[in-house]
């Protein structure tokens, strides 16, 4: 597990307690040994922070330590130690946490002035907690001296996913509809920062804002561990309905083949 890997740490994938049996036995340089022994220490920290609260109030004080944007990475260490402690709080609490912290663990929504790049930087870290559905494959990919901001591919189908992201309330349709081209019936992605008004959408092109990308995360984690309420903050979309009619099928297909 490299650093650049362990920054797209996956609240979904990976457990904060076995950090130690999933890092590879190679020789390793200095300085990712240095970092693995910073990311040790940290771990130990969140771990020692989270044993110790009595109270849904103590864990959301060390809950506001993790509210900066600058270290998704540690930020989703600490959901994955949250995770750990369902079964001393209630699910409600502990899914109420994430809620109120996944900006800090996924797409910023602070001051700052964050760049597209920024943006789509912060959805590669959390790609597979934001998307389990799909299969990431570049950031940045280029396909005939275009350039794609975020590349994916749906597994059933096989059919690629492109991202477009734009700041504030700039229309990414005009791109996507130009990129339709250089693959097989892709499924077209917008994120924006603000909501596009209903008139200016196309149809067959998906769009997100940047917040729902944080709600779609912490309502994936709370479908795999929550066992109490679910979130009602995060309705499904078109575009969660249509992937998961993809993976029906491919179900009902494998069905049909095991009985031949």
């Amino acid at each position: 597990m490299s650093a650049a890997y362990m920054y797209k740490w996956s609240v979904l994938n990976n457990f904060i307690i076995d950090y130690e049996e999933d890092l590879p036995s190679e020789e390793i340089s200095y300085w990712e040994k240095t970092f693995r022994e910073r990311v040790k220490i940290h771990i130990i920290g969140i771990l020692y922070g989270i044993s110790s609260a009595e109270s849904i109030a103590d864990l959301y004080e060390l809950g506001k330590m993790h509210q900066t944007w600058h270290n998704p990475f540690m930020n989703k260490l600490f959901f994955s130690a949250l995770n750990d402690l369902r079964g001393k709080f209630e699910d409600a609490y502990i899914d109420m946490l994430m809620e109120i912290f996944a900006e800090a663990a996924y797409i910023a929504q602070d001051d700052r002035n964050h760049s597209e790049a920024d943006f789509v930087k912060m959805m590669e870290d959390g790609f597979e907690d934001i998307f389990p559905e799909l299969s990431f494959v570049k950031r940045e990919a280029v396909f005939e001296n275009v350039r794609l901001d975020l590349l994916a591919e749906e597994p059933y189908s096989r059919r690629a996913v492109i991202f477009e992201a734009k700041l504030g309330s700039k229309d990414p349709t005009n791109q996507l509809l130009a990129y339709r081209n250089l693959f097989e019936n892709p499924f077209l992605v917008g994120i924006t920062e603000n909501r596009l008004p209903d008139r200016i959408k196309q149809s067959g092109i998906y769009y997100f804002t940047y917040q729902e990308l944080n709600t779609r995360a912490v309502y994936n984690i709370q479908k795999t561990f929550s066992k109490g309420r679910k979130s009602f903050k995060y309705l499904p979309q078109k575009f969660d309905l249509d992937l998961k009619k993809l993976a029906d099928i491919d179900g009902d297909k494998n069905r049909f083949l095991s009985r031949i």
